[in-house]
């Protein structure tokens, strides 16, 4: 025997090199796009506040107007257009990158009103170093930034392309220059944007709030004609950018799908996101996770290492949801928790500790094997191997289904053939009822003759071991039948069983002495099933059950209740049942089982009489099956000499 230490320490070390192994993952971002991924899927459509509204620069409006780009005025016309609509602010999303018709009459419009945010984008820079050519390639922005606030859009792509972060700030000519969306907010709301700030990075999470149209949106040809709606905006938020594909001012994000989100539309949500204080933190911090894994792999490593395969597997897909859950509950209060490295610690701890339990169990087996194995049965071993505990005499309370077989006429049939003939003839009957046995998950206990005892429910635990039981009987029975029909081809005469199969508590394990001893089980309900096979010779059935055995199988077995016997050395009375077949041979029983239910009832009711009656009727419909006939000659006996306390119960006084 591995004694406990080793096993620990195994077990330890394998769960040591998977929390390894996994941090170090985690701390080159090995899986970092494919941790992020995973994160998209807890973005879902929320409710928004409303408060803001979107003018798109789409393909509707570009038909109407012509081609892109547009002469300023119509900017213009919309910045009028809205300020009179009674909007709170406008974030006109358009980087005006040259020279175009209309600019002056742009700028003295942009000089009219103090609500309005522009953009600027350009590449994030580490530096205070900005291009040179700056001024000229996003001109007129210096004219535009004397008379409105300037915000950078800056927007930094995964390498999937979606964007999930951006920087707070961005550098230009030595200037840091704040996010378009932070001014409009603070422009339209006085909003307080320190929840954003992150003292370890410049970077921060964008929440998003929906796939694309999330937001109310209107063409911008719609919002200058002259029938718009004005209480459509009025009050409201507006930001003023492209749709249009052509324009090529989309993005994936992780919301959006198949379908890009324009990036007005991601403006949109970090305006959305700076309203209601929502803030996605991402935890980063290494001693943080560490606790993390260390928690998580100490858990599975218990799990897989305490407990059996399925259980232990069962218990850590329960960490494994609970950690998501938590996740879940986490980013609803805006943290954003790695998914992909604990679920990869989860699942190679469970991986490794298993491989370590089982080079563990395999070591021990080998000596369990080579100690016993000369020995005991197969069965015993194997519930050795697995309980190796167990190594020692005494044995414990089970509930099982125990079943008896044994040949009818086994002396005239030994009598007809040689010695050699007959061990023969009974060896190939042994083997084919041991095999329908086994594969129905029992075990042969032992050979008394031509008996056989078996088992349902041990060594290994057996829910349904009432079924098992139940199923290998019919099988058996049709076993017998194919049987016969070979042996009587090779002029060999043809056998009967009688099968007794009874459910209950027993006492089973090494039974014995200490020089020797059989797994094996004993008790009254070892006994009852016994009595229960040398009754179906007297009941003329093949397989007789127990009221126990019949409760758990009434639904998938054809049951047809025959008495209530108090066998030999009992005075309590048990109900027996005739197995008849599967569920599916249900048909050809059911107005027998109608029938002899119905005449049961006259019987115990002592109606003798009618119950005669019953009996006779049957046996004109049913002549071969014989238990009708006892209850003819028993009805008709009481006829004569009606018994006195009758009960209802059959005294069975003989074995």
């Amino acid at each position: 025997m591995i004694k406990a230490k080793t096993k620990y320490a195994f077990v330890g070390f394998s769960i040591a090199i998977s929390l390894l192994l996994v941090f170090v993952l985690f701390v080159f971002q090995f899986f970092h796009l494919f941790d992020s991924q995973l994160q998209d899927k807890l973005f879902i459509k929320e409710k928004i506040s409303e408060q803001i509204a979107i003018v798109a620069i789409d393909d509707r409006s570009i038909t109407h107007f012509g081609s892109w780009p547009w002469d300023r005025n119509r900017h213009a016309q919309m910045i009028e257009k809205l300020e009179k609509l009674g909007v709170k602010a406008i974030g006109y999303d358009v980087t005006f990158s040259e020279r175009g018709i209309g600019d002056e009459n742009l700028l003295g419009v942009i000089k009219k009103y103090d609500n309005l945010v522009f953009p600027c984008e350009g590449s994030l820079t580490l530096s205070k170093n900005a291009p040179a050519h700056f001024k000229e390639m996003l001109w007129p922005l210096p004219a535009i930034s004397e008379n409105a606030l300037v915000g950078h859009t800056t927007l930094l792509p995964d390498k999937d392309g979606k964007i999930r972060r951006m920087p707070f700030l961005v550098n230009f000519e030595n200037t840091d220059i704040a996010p378009f969306f932070a001014l409009l907010s603070q422009k339209a709301f006085g909003s307080d944007l320190n929840f954003l700030s992150n003292k370890y990075s410049n970077l921060f999470r964008i929440k998003y709030f929906g796939p694309a149209r999330t937001f109310a949106t209107y063409a911008f040809s719609e919002v200058l004609a002259d029938d718009f709606d004005v209480t459509k905006l009025q009050g409201k938020v507006v930001l003023v950018g492209a749709t249009a594909p052509d324009l090529h001012d989309e993005y994936f994000t992780p919301s959006s799908g198949s379908r890009a989100l324009p990036g007005v539309e991601i403006q949109a949500n970090l305006l959305e996101s700076s309203l209601g204080q929502y803030a996605l933190r991402e935890i980063t911090s290494y001693w943080s996770y560490l606790l993390i894994y260390f928690v998580l792999a100490l858990l599975v490593g218990f799990f897989a290492f305490r407990f059996k395969l399925p259980l232990a597997l069962l218990l850590s897909v329960i960490v494994l949801l609970l950690y998501y859950l938590a996740v879940v509950i986490a980013f609803v209060f805006g943290v954003v928790v790695s998914i992909l490295y604990p679920s990869l610690l989860i699942v190679l701890t469970f991986i490794n500790v298993h491989l370590a339990k089982y080079w563990l169990e395999s070591e021990e087996k080998r000596k369990i094997r080579q100690a016993f194995s000369q020995y005991v049965a197969k069965e015993v071993v194997d519930d050795l191997i697995a309980n190796p505990d167990k190594v020692k005499l005494g044995g414990e309370k089970r509930n099982l289904s125990i079943m008896f077989s044994d040949i009818r006429g086994f002396t005239s049939l030994s009598e007809k053939m040689t010695p050699e003939g007959l061990v023969a003839y009974l060896n190939d009957y042994l083997t084919e009822m041991t095999n329908v046995v086994l594969q129905n998950k029992g075990v042969v206990d032992k050979f008394i003759g031509d008996a056989i005892m078996a088992f349902w429910g041990a060594p290994l635990t057996n829910e349904n071991h009432e079924k098992d039981s139940a199923c290998a009987a019919i099988l058996m029975n049709r076993q017998l039948a194919i049987f016969n029909q070979r042996k009587k081809a090779q002029g060999l005469p043809e056998i009967k069983t009688g099968i007794g199969i009874n459910s209950g508590e027993v006492i089973v394990g090494n039974l014995g002495s200490h020089q020797r001893f059989d797994y094996t089980v004993i008790g009254d309900s070892v006994n009852l099933s016994s009595r229960l096979e040398g009754l179906t010779k007297y009941y003329g059935v093949p397989i007789l059950v127990s009221g126990k055995t019949a409760n758990q199988t009434k639904d998938d077995f054809v049951l047809i209740k025959l008495d209530c016997v108090a066998v030999k050395g009992k005075k309590e009375g048990v109900d027996i049942y005739h197995l008849a077949g599967f569920k599916e041979d249900w048909p050809q029983y059911q107005d027998l089982n109608t029938e002899f239910v119905q005449a049961l009832n006259l019987y115990a009711k002592q109606d003798w009489a009618e119950a005669s009656k019953a009996f006779e009727k049957l046996k004109s419909e049913y002549p071969d099956y014989h238990p009708i006939d006892l209850y003819i000659e028993r009805v008709a006996e009481f006829i004569k000499n009606p018994p006195k306390d009758f009960d209802g119960v059959f005294r069975a006084d003989f074995k």
